[in-house]
């Protein structure tokens, strides 16, 4: 369904947001 497509963007983003700032603090 497109809840499942919606779901599983919405947790790459998250991954990627996370990533981000994991390597922005690491610096």
């Amino acid at each position: 369904t497109g809840e499942a497509i919606q779901i599983a963007a919405s947790k790459k983003v998250a991954f990627a947001a996370a990533k981000a700032l994991k390597d922005a603090v690491a610096g």
